[in-house]
């Protein structure tokens, strides 16, 4: 059994052989011409005879792949007419006597090379689109295109696909896509999207001698297992029925307000660990990110994340979720592997005293650095902070002092600095017990049921199963909630939860009945626990609560 990982695009599993698609490879005949006027002519059929495929692969992506992938052949058939790009085959042939299929390649990538200048991702993912659309000319200069066939459903492996090729794939044979190179905006990532297939980018130890063997393509953990043993293939089959199960689910709540049937609204958002999991978060119907760990930017670095790094990050997460509301963790170094530019070792990072906010506040020019960032990216959406780890006011107090400072850093350089709500992860007993002190410094509450739990019970809910006499729902953990949604209503702001239990949908009604106000789950679990909201009426009795009773 091998396994390779790659970044998962479609949260699905696909079980069944693997097929190798293999561009079909095209000679050049760099030799000069010797008739111009003859080349021009065959350039010009071919670029005519390219534009109008165009319209047909449009009106083909349309029905079956929707107008995100339709507008790319939009997109080609103006790159054909633009007067730049036309005018410099033309050049190439005229002045340089090169033939027409080399004329276009040149061009294509004079073309290529201006887009690849811009400082920015999506535009620089806009190169593919470049080649596609001179490949075609290409192709139908030397006599055509070779399609792909092969006879039976498989997942279909290649280095990456064009927008042509994969809108010309017989998609009755394709049950799922794994590309070398690509990324999660690529095109091969929004066609997969579109056909709800599981599908990994960047997967690039994936080995050509696997052709033909039994694979399982795993979209939810971001990787491909060839050659599964029996245990496995069984396992994975019983995911795959369950994802089927959440895709039915999310057809029919997509869209739908969280809301119980007597109009209690509850906001429902994404627990986001890195930028790959934010098209999760969409696909899923996430009302915003609740929780963004920041902690994967500083792990394993040799240095610092500098401002402009964290800034870039932080912007395409906001960029990828307007107009929802993005919730910035500043980083917890004790949930994050040390930083090997600390010079701590692990025993000392993972202490209880250098925790959360308090591992900030100690070194406070690094954390101007991550606040300067976040303060810029709210100037492009909206952006809130959360603080974990609390334990005392003055922590918060502090932070609040260094965001006024960087803000006013910022005004004086003339960088735009937006404004942001802050809130507090209450996450230890000693943030339950002055919760009401806490409420009157921050915008918001949220509950982090997992450190809660812990550091209230004695246990990790990771190991809870091992530990003798260990009680998940923990009458001591539920009173802490309960008494940490008092005192955040006492001064008027929401309190959420975003730890595990807060997709456990046997906790819902108990939770809104505390008085919740929303919950930031693993984007999986969004619409089931949507699907356990509505079917709730908090008009009726309360259930049994053997865990908590606020009478108690």
């Amino acid at each position: 059994m091998n396994q390779c990982k790659g970044a998962s695009v479609v949260a699905g599993v696909a079980i069944g052989p693997l097929y190798f698609y293999q561009r079909p490879e095209r000679c050049y005949d760099m030799t000069p011409c010797e008739d111009a006027a003859a080349e021009l002519e065959r350039m010009e059929q071919a670029r005519q005879q390219s534009i109008a495929q165009q319209k047909v692969l449009y009106e083909k992506a349309l029905a079956e792949a929707g107008p995100d992938i339709a507008a790319v052949f939009d997109v080609h058939a103006l790159m054909l007419e633009d007067d730049e790009f036309v005018e410099t085959v033309k050049e190439n042939i005229v002045s340089h006597h090169m033939r027409a299929e080399y004329a276009v390649r040149c061009a294509a990538y004079a073309m290529v090379d201006r887009f690849a200048e811009v400082d920015d991702e999506y535009m620089r993912a806009r190169v593919d689109d470049i080649m596609d659309m001179a490949r075609g000319v290409i192709y139908l200069l030397q006599g055509g295109v070779e399609e792909a066939v092969w006879d039976e459903p498989a997942i279909v492996v290649a280095e990456e696909f064009t927008p042509s090729e994969a809108v010309q794939l017989d998609k009755k044979y394709v049950l799922g896509f794994v590309t070398h190179l690509g990324s999660t905006i690529s095109h091969t990532s929004i066609l997969a999207r579109s056909m709800e297939l599981p599908a990994l980018v960047k997967c690039k130890e994936v080995q050509p001698e696997w052709a033909g063997h039994l694979a399982i393509l795993d979209g939810l953990e971001g990787r491909l297992i060839v050659d599964p043993d029996v245990d496995t293939l069984v396992k994975y089959r019983r995911i795959q029925e369950e994802v089927v199960h959440r895709k039915k689910l999310l057809r029919r709540l997509k869209g739908k307000p969280n809301e119980t049937m007597d109009g209690h609204i509850v906001k429902v958002m994404a627990n986001v660990n890195k930028l790959e999991d934010v098209q999760a978060a969409k696909d899923n119907d996430a009302e915003g990110v609740g929780k963004f760990r920041t902690d994967f930017l500083f792990v394993g670095q040799n240095s610092d994340p500098d401002e402009e790094t964290q800034f870039n990050c932080y912007k395409e997460l906001v960029q990828a979720m307007k107009p929802q509301p993005v919730l910035l963790a500043t980083v917890d170094w004790a949930s994050a592997e040390p930083a090997r530019y600390l010079n701590i070792t692990k025993e000392e990072v993972t202490e209880i005293s250098s925790r959360g906010i308090r591992r900030s506040l100690m070194d406070p020019a690094k954390f101007r650095v991550q606040l300067r960032a976040m303060l810029r990216a709210a100037a492009i959406g909206d952006v809130r902070i959360m603080l974990p780890m609390v334990t005392n006011v003055k922590e918060v107090q502090y932070t609040k002092d260094l965001i006024q400072e960087c803000r006013q850093e910022l005004a004086r350089e003339g960088i735009p600095a937006g404004t942001m709500q802050l809130g507090i992860v209450i996450e230890t007993s000693a943030a339950v017990w002055i919760a009401d002190e806490l409420a009157k410094e921050a915008d918001f509450f949220t509950i982090g049921t997992n450190d809660l739990m812990q550091y209230t019970c004695v246990v990790d809910r990771n190991t809870m199963e091992d530990i003798p006499f260990a009680d998940p729902y923990h009458p001591a953990l539920m009173h802490a909630i309960y008494e940490t949604v008092k005192a955040g209503h006492r001064h008027g702001i929401p309190v959420g939860i975003c730890g595990e239990m807060g997709a456990d949908t046997a906790l819902t009604e108990h939770f809104l009945r505390m008085g919740v106000d929303g919950f930031s789950v693993n984007p999986a679990m969004i619409l089931p626990l949507r699907n356990a909201i509505r079917d709730l009426d908090l008009r009726e009795p309360a259930s049994p609560v053997p865990v908590w009773n606020e009478n108690k």
